[in-house]
């Protein structure tokens, strides 16, 4: 009788702690899923890459690795398990990358970009022979990159140096090319400042603005678009990706990321990053179009075709809102062309695409960031951010080392996309003291 009485106790304390486990766990398979699932989805259909190299490389060996995903090629699907729990399935739409479902594909929309009948030469010059010598390019290169170019370690996938309107460096991975469009994580942040800069210029917002004006929480109604793109905002947020919190439900578990941010509470405001913030100025940019179909349009019209980007767009979620905080491919040189644009105070071409003084704007420090930000760009005020580095330098960054660092007294702009961190800190000052000689 004691042998069953403690045979059914530890059954139920081993039962009770599955289900806690399970309980616990499961919002953050849902993470995992989401992930797993658009990265695969964009990779596959859009760029082109090859399953293998998704699971080996952009899902890589950490936690994605114990997703397992299944590609439906004719109804262009991608989805993602672990161990058949949490599914999350994200669908692929030509010209608009893909979209990651929260439930059923019940809000769907469709949207084709207006053509791009611009085509330019190349805004620079190629000139690699003689601005860096063998030495120099050799250290940059072992700074930078795996060896043979693998994606093992540093999985640095593209880096170019523009030095005085020369292209003087740009080197690509195995399986990657000036062809390839690469994501750009949280760089998106700053196209979305760039895209409020035209706004502005056009009379569609301003800094002052209140867009919350009518609310009854007065943090919340006095709240301008200048806190929103300095990330002034004050909204309870969390930005943790190694766990289920506000940031990792908006981006893979959620249908309309406008509507779940808006709904949170909006405190004291303090300088704090969040790419709900983001996100919830993409949402407003929105409300300033009167269809989808128009909003959307707008990047392409006013930014990606004068610059002639060759394959560049932003993700949105299931409502068409552009997942502005963080869903933007590029090739690395279209990338390059956006850190241009700033690097040469909003000229492109010998117009002026972008108001010099949008380019002051986001290079003012936003009180309260220790001098670490601007308007929706990371500054380098005092060494803030790279102590070795010139200080006057302000950047577009994104998760896993997306990098595009503006330098200004040196007329240079320096690109660098990959799939883990560097030491910047170290490889920037390399190639400033090479540039300087």
């Amino acid at each position: 009788m004691k042998l069953k009485k403690l045979t059914f106790i530890i059954a139920f304390t081993i039962l009770t702690a599955l289900l806690f486990g399970l309980w616990y766990f499961y919002p953050q398979l849902k993470v995992i899923n989401g992930y797993a699932a658009r990265t695969a989805c964009s990779c596959y259909f859009e760029v082109g890459r090859a399953v293998t190299g998704i699971d080996n490389e952009d899902l890589g060996d950490d936690i994605f690795s114990i997703s397992r995903l299944e590609i439906d090629s004719i109804n262009q699907l991608v989805s993602s398990t672990v161990l058949g729990l949490a599914k999350k399935t994200a669908v692929y739409r030509k010209g608009m990358g893909c979209i990651l479902l929260k439930d059923e594909d019940d809000q769907s929309f469709s949207f084709t970009p207006l053509p791009d009948t611009l085509r330019n030469e190349d805004p620079w010059r190629n000139a690699k022979s003689v601005a860096l010598t063998e030495n120099e390019m050799a250290t940059i290169t072992q700074l930078a990159f795996d060896p043979e170019f693998g994606c093992t370690h540093k999985k640095t996938r593209a880096l170019l140096i523009l030095k005085n309107d020369s292209l003087i460096y740009e080197q690509y991975a195995k399986g990657t090319d000036r062809q390839t469009p690469l994501l750009g994580w949280s760089m998106t942040k700053s196209v979305l400042s760039t895209l409020y800069g035209l706004l502005v210029q056009q009379g569609k917002t301003s800094l002052e603005e209140l867009p919350f004006k009518g609310n009854k929480n007065p943090e919340y109604r006095q709240t301008r678009v200048r806190d929103l793109l300095q990330m002034r905002a004050g909204l309870k947020w969390e930005e943790k990706y190694d766990q289920y919190c506000s940031a990792t439900q908006m981006l893979f578990d959620s249908d309309d990321a406008y509507q779940m941010v808006a709904a949170l509470p909006f405190e004291k405001r303090e300088w704090e990053y969040s790419s709900g913030t983001s996100n919830l100025l993409s949402g407003l940019m929105k409300s300033k179009f009167e269809s989808t179909q128009a909003y959307l349009n707008y990047p392409y019209t006013a930014l990606f075709h004068p610059l002639d980007l060759e394959h560049a767009w932003i993700e949105t979620d299931e409502t068409g809102t552009m997942l502005a905080s963080s869903y933007m491919y590029a090739t690395a040189r279209d990338w390059l062309k956006l850190g241009m644009l700033y690097l040469n105070k909003g000229k492109w071409q010998g117009n002026v695409l972008l108001s010099p003084s949008w380019i002051d704007f986001v290079q003012e420090e936003a009180t309260g960031s220790k001098g670490r930000y601007g308007g929706h760009f990371w500054l380098n005020k005092r060494g803030a951010s790279y102590k070795d580095v010139p200080f006057d330098i302000f950047t577009m960054d994104g998760y896993q080392g997306q990098l595009v660092a503006i330098f200004p007294a040196q007329n240079m702009v320096v690109v660098r996309l990959g799939l883990a961190d560097l030491d910047f800190n170290e490889l920037l000052k390399n190639i400033v003291h090479a540039v300087e000689q």
